[in-house]
């Protein structure tokens, strides 16, 4: 690492929508960072800037003790995912995946993307890219909500028993809101106001209950109890809204909780982020020149 990267009095992040960062203390201290992206979004930053890749990099020789969530599907072929034939829909993850050498991949990254598993790629595609797709209940019924009903979730054992008891709410909650739209399809209309350019309210509340089900298996890996000190989240803006509001929902979010959003061509500050190994680093870095100076 280069004294020109401390020393530089504002670093930004390049390509990422926001930043929601929180510190975990149970079951032991774990600085969470999620950056949110709207998936081909390029902002390359008006001053001196870094990629989520490079802020990877560098972490990784500060603490070795770090797992990246990445919103792709663990069972597809990364050489696919990031070359020019069937990309994945992300800048930034196309960037980790082909800046990461496999062994580095193999410990530290998590695909986290489990609707090609339990929807097939054929739903999956169609549920979020076909406009014109069939509404009938019964099709609705048949390949995209009972396909979550009957889903059983296996207990993963280093969770905490209060822990475990917050992820049996949250499958509760998925649970009632799959029911709802199974019972109430035909009369879920668009509610007052509502964009008529948007795709109908009903199918938005679909898609939105399968991101739920993504955003689950994260917050299963955050409650484990193992070494990882540091997580770093890339995924869609819309997962990264609702896990911050779920987690902030569930601790203390006074103290721990820090978040910035960009609007209009800006970028994220890594400066004013004030967890993890690399906000650390540049903590100590300017105290040190501090001193000096003295």
């Amino acid at each position: 690492m280069e004294d020109d990267f401390f020393n530089q009095p504002n670093i930004l992040i390049k390509n990422i929508k926001s930043v929601f960062q929180y510190i975990l203390s149970k079951p032991s201290r774990k600085v969470l960072t999620v950056f949110g992206e709207y998936h081909e979004l390029e902002n390359e930053c008006k001053i001196y800037n870094i990629s989520v890749m490079e802020y990877i990099r560098i972490t990784l020789r500060l603490n070795k003790k770090i797992k990246i969530f990445l919103e792709y599907d663990s069972s597809a072929d990364v050489n696919s995912l990031i070359s020019r034939i069937n990309p994945i829909r992300s800048i930034n993850i196309r960037e980790i995946l082909s800046g990461m050498t496999e062994d580095e991949r193999k410990k530290h990254i998590i695909p986290v993307d489990c609707r090609n598993y339990y929807l097939t790629k054929h739903y999956n595609i169609e549920l979020y890219n076909n406009l014109k797709m069939n509404m009938d209940k019964d099709y609705i019924t048949t390949n995209f909500i009972e396909k979550f009903l009957i889903i059983r979730f296996d207990r993963e054992p280093s969770v905490s028993e209060d822990l475990q008891g917050i992820l049996n709410k949250y499958l509760e909650v998925l649970q009632n809101d799959f029911t709802y739209l199974k019972h109430n399809w035909d009369t879920i209309v668009n509610p007052p106001g509502y964009d008529p350019l948007l795709p109908p309210y009903r199918l938005e509340l679909l898609r939105l209950s399968w991101a739920r089900v993504v955003d689950f298996y994260i917050i299963q890996e955050l409650f484990k109890n193992d070494d990882t000190t540091e997580y770093i989240c890339i995924i869609g803006e819309n997962h990264r809204i609702t896990i911050q509001e779920y987690i902030s929902n569930l601790f203390d979010k006074k103290i721990r909780l820090y978040s910035e959003i960009v609007h209009n061509g800006e970028c994220v500050s890594l400066t004013k982020m004030p967890y993890g190994a690399i906000s650390n680093t540049i903590d100590a870095f300017r105290l040190l020149k501090s001193s000096m100076k003295k």
